[in-house]
């Protein structure tokens, strides 16, 4: 089993044996910051015409995340940007979340998407991929209808054999059950497969629990660094 830390997809090159890859999605194929920058941005401005000013905006909405995923630990919901608008609503006193956050939660992700850029050499992996007949399949922790969205404004949707989300295996990475259902699902085996991510506690431990060798994605040029999230 082998371990390889880069900072984009140009520097990824893979061996022949391989012939299954078990792909990340967010902050891997794009940089998650600068589009939830931008989604918090709109989920506010949106807010804020039904509630009126919000100050402390970012501290409310990461307490009223941090109460949702206390509830709902390690599942695909918890990941739910509607139920972050929910429990948010409830902390400013209100009772009306549940007929607003359908909005609000489009208003995050319209913003979201609108800021969404491939990593460098994502394309001519995917290509490479294809050309060499090994199997794509997306791994990622949050919810199927939008990371099918991800995929299609990245435009690699056709470049993608399968995508396995914890919505659909009822957990999320570093749990074996996301890459075991991938690997079923591609018919591959972990002595031919890799994992490509940027976190290293839910994708490289994950893939080393399962003895599948793994590649890092840091973004990080100069130093190469640990991602933070």
């Amino acid at each position: 089993m082998t371990h390889l830390t880069v900072t984009d997809f140009t520097e990824i090159k893979l061996a022949p044996q391989l012939k299954t890859v078990l792909l990340d999605l967010d902050n891997t194929c794009y940089l998650y910051d600068p589009c939830h920058t931008i989604g918090l941005e709109k989920l506010r401005t949106s807010l804020e015409k039904v509630v009126g000013p919000v100050p402390d905006f970012l501290s409310q909405y990461k307490i009223a995340q941090k109460q949702v995923k206390d509830r709902i630990p390690t599942q695909a919901a918890s990941h739910s940007r509607a139920l972050y608008v929910q429990a948010l609503f409830e902390r400013l006193g209100r009772t009306d979340g549940h007929t607003h956050m359908v909005a609000l939660e489009k208003a995050y992700w319209d913003g979201f998407f609108t800021k969404m850029e491939l990593i460098a050499g994502l394309t001519d992996f995917l290509a490479d991929c294809r050309k060499s007949g090994k199997t794509v399949v997306v791994v990622s922790d949050l919810t199927t209808i939008i990371q099918c969205q991800k995929l299609a404004v990245l435009g690699i949707a056709k470049d993608i054999d399968f995508l396995v989300t914890a919505e659909e295996v009822g957990a999320d990475k570093p749990d074996p059950k996301p890459f075991l259902v991938a690997l079923e699902k591609a018919g591959g085996q972990t002595h031919t497969s890799v994992v490509i991510g940027d976190n290293y506690e839910r994708d490289i431990k994950g893939a080393e629990t399962l003895g599948i060798d793994s590649i890092l994605i840091t973004h990080d040029t100069e130093n190469k660094k640990l991602p933070l999230r």
